[in-house]
């Protein structure tokens, strides 16, 4: 882990030294090393990524977790700006063959299989649950969670920090065809800390 993250802070300074300062970003840590965001085009195959993803990060937890049996992850979350969206997810991922259910709030306790995905928008997800919602707290944080459309989760505070307490202590992949246009869009006094944070992340 060490070693990959001197890798990725040498690379941010030789992208530094070649801008000539004109493109800096703050070095890597251990804590901010839980987060790759994926731009890709309309129609290219983000879905299939996230399935990707999904696979990838069960293969190496299984294999963490053979040599220390006290690492885990909590759920699975697919978040996705809307319900039909969620829809559309729960059937390809059984497609895919990769367990999923859509969020309902009769889930006993969320109690769902450790590899089973849990799918659910972003507007079921307050500080506290009512008869639609769920408080965004009741997931409790290590988890791994795969954002749909990242970007219109930039837009506003509430959804930015919703996701953020999701995966704290855990993973985020998130996807989206227009993290650029995104970033502009916003404040001027967010611009920095959200350029910083997805100019490192992204894979284009």
């Amino acid at each position: 882990r060490k070693t990959f993250m001197k890798k990725l802070n040498d690379y941010i300074d030789k992208i530094a030294a070649e801008s000539l300062g004109a493109n800096t970003f703050e070095h890597y840590t251990e804590e901010t090393m839980n987060k790759l965001a994926f731009m890709c085009a309309t129609g290219s195959g983000k879905t299939l990524i996230m399935h990707i993803n999904i696979l990838q990060y069960m293969h190496y937890m299984k294999r963490a977790k053979r040599l220390n049996s006290n690492i885990s992850i909590n759920k699975i979350i697919v978040l996705t700006p809307n319900e039909g969206l969620s829809n559309q997810h729960l059937e390809e991922l059984k497609l895919s063959n990769i367990p999923a259910t859509l969020f309902s709030k009769d889930l006993s306790g969320f109690n769902s299989r450790k590899d089973e995905v849990i799918i659910i928008d972003i507007n079921k997800l307050e500080e506290e649950g009512k008869v639609k919602t769920v408080s965004v707290d009741s997931f409790e944080q290590n988890n791994l969670v795969l954002v749909d459309e990242g970007h219109k989760g930039l837009t506003g505070d509430v959804w930015y920090d919703y996701r953020t307490r999701l995966s704290a202590d855990g993973f985020s992949f998130e996807y989206s065809a227009t993290f650029k246009q995104a970033l502009r869009s916003q404040k001027a006094k967010d611009m920095e800390k959200l350029l910083d944070e997805y100019g490192k992340a992204i894979i284009m």
